[in-house]
């Protein structure tokens, strides 16, 4: 249990030495574990420090303890628990298990509930196997958790544990290995190598990007080996170092100085400590404001993004074309822009709705005129202001004439009998339901017009009807003129003539349905086809 970083580093005889721990005496496990009032008071600053013992064997689980009083310490959880590289972040405990021996290492990620030691999530990672991550330590400046494994500094995902390596760590005593790690609060990364029987391990500040290692001074401790840990207290700064060393006194709780590194024992002959960490849950400085819409693309919001804890945020909803806000959620506010301190990370919903549809209208200036060259009576009208119709009803009285789309219509009187007719034509729109809403009268026009007898009293044929080239007009009656009009009334054609029939060109006009006028000596008379 007691192994260097990677056994793949290691000789046989070095696995052997660290597995091969010298025997506590008597005197040393009586003042570890019963005689604490002897070497030690408590602390005048109450800070505490967590941690797994794995040495002494009758010692071994997860603890905590005043830092000027680490045999005083309160068990959490006791028991043979296998773990190595560990620390703490966000109310949790993250540690790598290692069962197996040297060379054939398991190793599992864990999340551990920091209250009750028990694991809270267990996930095997086997290409870790075969290898030590012998520290973890969380740097509050980027947010990222960092591990140190086989003299490299890796990522570590705190999902999945899996590690991403940034550097390899260079700059170190060569043939040594860096054994533990830590962040300071404000983001300094400082290490500690092994060291033999007749030198000293340094602490060095590691550059996080390249793992450049800078020494910053030696420790003062010979023959630095085994499992080491040691950790910042958030309270002061100062950097707690558990020692494991083959120089007795073997493991020693110590305070070391980041500005020589130099380390000083508080206590000698303590216990070997896997991993150390204080609890620290970090207040932001800064929290994110994120900002959602709903339904999507019924709008946008303005205001979201980063903030110092306590500034003021403004966040304003916009509407997009036929939407209008609603309410914020959460908290329901209808109040646009919304107001607020910024004090957490969290996200604001607009959420936008349809408005209520507008009253329906009625069309306005409905009108009607005879044609008396085509024999049509012409409808107009002008769309409800600002409503789009998905059609339109034309009533003559209650008789429904017409389901028109456009915003007129012709009714073809050329077959009624020569009478005077009074009418009363009248539009009424129709609407989709979103459109608007209520009921809506018909507008309506009254006309009167006389269709006269000598309009009627003289008939002629068009052959062939539709045509294409030519139409051959015949009558039982001289006729001495003749008109082609079109659908709008123009006068396309007009040809004399002097006889009962005439031939007229047609192939030049545009298809659609057009009126021959022939004059008599009875009066006129209109006859419709259709040019295609």
């Amino acid at each position: 249990m007691f192994a260097f970083l990677n056994a793949q580093n290691f000789t046989n005889e070095q696995l052997q030495n660290c597995m091969q721990r010298p025997a506590l005496s008597q005197e040393r496990v009586v003042a570890n574990d019963f005689d604490t009032d002897i070497f030690f008071g408590t602390s005048t600053r109450g800070s505490m420090a967590y941690g797994y013992i794995t040495y002494p064997e009758s010692a071994q689980g997860f603890y905590k303890w005043d830092v000027d009083n680490i045999h005083g310490k309160t068990v959490i959880k006791s028991g043979t628990l296998s773990f190595y590289g560990g620390t703490y972040y966000d109310h949790k405990v993250y540690v790598y298990e290692i069962t197996g021996t040297s060379p054939n290492y398991v190793v599992k990620f864990q999340i551990l509930d920091p209250a009750t030691g028990n694991a809270i999530t267990t996930i095997p990672r086997p290409e870790l196997n075969g290898s030590i991550v012998s520290a973890l330590t969380y740097d509050y400046t980027s947010n990222e958790m960092y591990a140190l494994r086989s003299n490299g500094l890796y990522k570590v995902n705190l999902t999945t544990g899996e590690l991403s390596s940034v550097a390899s760590l260079t700059g170190f005593t060569s043939g040594t290995t860096m054994l533990t790690l830590a962040v300071r609060l404000d983001g300094a990364m400082y290490a500690i190598n092994s060291s033999t029987a007749t030198t000293q391990g340094n602490l060095y500040s590691v550059n996080k990007t390249t793992g450049a290692c800078t020494s910053v001074g030696a420790t003062g401790m010979l023959f630095v080996k085994y499992a080491q840990s040691m950790a910042f207290d958030p309270t002061d700064n100062q950097l707690y170092w558990a020692c494991s060393t083959d120089a007795s006194p073997y493991d020693k709780w110590t305070k070391v100085n980041t500005t020589t590194g130099l380390a000083t024992i508080i206590t000698p002959d303590t216990y070997e400590i896997n991993f150390m960490y204080f609890p620290y849950d970090a207040t932001p400085t800064k929290v994110t404001i994120t900002t959602a819409v709903t339904p999507e693309g019924a709008g946008t919001v303005a205001g979201g993004g980063e903030y110092e804890v306590g500034a003021p945020v403004t966040l304003t909803a916009t509407a997009n074309s036929g939407y209008e806000f609603e309410k914020w959620t959460p908290g329901n506010s209808t109040a646009n822009p919304l107001v607020f301190n910024a004090t957490e990370n969290a996200t604001y919903t607009a959420n936008f709705k349809l408005p209520p549809p507008p009253p329906c209208k009625p069309v306005t200036e409905v009108n009607a005129v005879l044609n008396e060259v085509t024999k049509e009576v012409l409808i107009t009208w002008t769309a409800p202001d600002g409503l789009v119709p998905t059609h339109y009803k034309l009533f003559d009285g209650d008789e429904v004439i017409g389901e028109p789309t456009e915003m007129s219509h012709k009714v073809d009187v050329s077959s009624w009998e020569a009478a005077e007719y009074t009418k009363n034509y009248c539009v009424l729109p129709v609407f989709a339901p979103t459109v608007c809403e209520g009921d809506v009268a018909k507008e309506c026009k009254e006309i009167s017009f006389t269709l006269s007898i000598k309009d009627y009293t003289h008939k002629f044929s068009i052959r062939p009807n539709p045509a294409t080239n030519d139409i051959t007009i015949t009558s039982k009656s001289d006729f001495n003129k003749i008109e082609v009009v079109n659908f709008l009334g123009q006068t396309v054609i007009t040809e004399q003539n002097n006889g009962k029939t005439a031939k007229l060109d047609i192939s030049t006009l545009t298809n659609g349905v057009y009126f021959v006028r022939i004059a008599t000596e009875n009066g006129a008379s209109v006859m419709k086809f259709v040019k295609q």
